[in-house]
């Protein structure tokens, strides 16, 4: 068997370029990839960017859904509160009495609590504490209205005022216990 050199090779290839079946199949092959490729690059950087935003997502729903769950853990383990609104309004007024800020904010829903002492809405130099227990204790309350069976607002008038306030209230279903959602 005689071994072909790199001129009969190239000879052999010169003639099947001159073959009507060779040109038929480069067209076949590279009219469809021309018109294909401007399409299909764009797209899948296009994917790639959708790949890696999607990624990301992925990441802060992960996220979230760790909050939730650290919050629900904090609703579950929450103790504090009355078993009625007015229950847990006497509760908080007596921390506040006490001048206890700690076991008042306590009374507040989970996401409220750091606000309300860090805010001075309670402590030392809350001004409103007293305002509110002279409210309670010597004005009168005005209308009590359920929103639905988780959401109730009790409004007190200070001694001598026409403007009421609201205490918004709302049931942890965890626990059952009624918190404050605002003063």
């Amino acid at each position: 068997m005689k071994r072909l050199g790199l001129w009969d090779n190239f000879l052999y290839m010169q003639k099947i370029y001159r073959k009507w079946w060779f040109w038929m199949g480069i067209v076949i092959v590279l009219v469809p990839a021309a018109l294909y490729l401007p399409w299909y690059i764009p797209w899948k950087v296009e994917q790639w960017g959708i790949e890696r935003l999607r990624g990301e997502e992925q990441a802060i729903w992960e996220e979230y859904e760790a909050e939730n769950e650290a919050l629900a853990d904090a609703y579950r383990n929450d103790v504090y509160g009355g078993s009625t609104p007015e229950k847990t309004l006497d509760l908080f007024i007596e921390a506040l009495e006490a001048k206890n800020y700690e076991l008042a904010s306590k009374y507040f829903i989970v996401e409220k609590r750091e606000e309300a002492l860090e805010e001075n809405t309670l402590g030392e130099g809350g001004g409103a504490n007293q305002y509110i227990i002279d409210a309670y204790r010597k004005g009168k309350r005005g209308s009590i209205s359920h929103v639905d069976a988780s959401k109730f607002t009790i409004e007190m008038y200070p001694q001598g005022e026409r403007v009421p306030f609201s205490v918004r209230f709302l049931l942890n279903p965890f626990t059952q216990k009624w918190k404050i959602v605002e003063l």
